[in-house]
């Protein structure tokens, strides 16, 4: 049985910060990171990620481990937030990001309250549905989208280039 653990983590330490979620458990609540340089999440794949993590100077913000995602994901000098999940929905902001990479077994979403305007790098690897059609990019110079499976699938919102020269593979 999952059981959910809601809870807020403030943490104004600096250097990086690396959480860990279990096995069977559903994850809510706020992660506050004030001061993380760097902030990296390992949810087990039987785990749900419910949370939101603020951490405005962590250059890059990592969740891994395939688990079910419904997040909401932010950090104003990240250059780098990289997804590895199941399924589900999610928010990304950055004003700062440039890479956005997605790995995902199931259906996800981006929302459309998302700023990832500036990403000059997009990466999805999909087995199932990946629905990008909320993010619009203006400095987009790669787009790689790959997948197995029948199912595989993805779509991209618009892009208005800034960029000289855009790949898409």
């Amino acid at each position: 049985t999952i059981t959910s653990n809601t809870f807020k983590l403030k943490a104004t330490n600096t250097g990086a910060v690396a959480l860990n979620i279990g096995s069977y458990v559903s994850s809510a609540g706020a992660l506050t990171l004030s001061n993380a340089t760097g902030v990296s999440v390992s949810v087990d794949s039987t785990a749900t990620f419910n949370n939101s993590i603020k951490a405005d100077l962590a250059s890059t913000i990592t969740v891994v481990g395939g688990a079910d995602i419904g997040a909401t994901i932010s950090g104003a000098a990240a250059s780098t937030i990289s997804l590895d999940v199941g399924s589900g929905s999610f928010n990304v902001g950055s004003t700062a990001l440039t890479t956005f990479a997605l790995t995902n077994s199931g259906s996800v979403e981006i929302s459309s309250s998302s700023r990832m305007s500036g990403a000059t790098t997009i990466t999805v690897d999909t087995q199932k549905m990946a629905n990008l059609s909320n993010i619009n990019t203006t400095g987009l110079q790669t787009l790689q989208i790959s997948g197995s499976g029948t199912l595989a699938a993805a779509s991209i919102g618009s892009h208005t280039g800034q960029a000289n020269n855009l790949t898409i593979s």
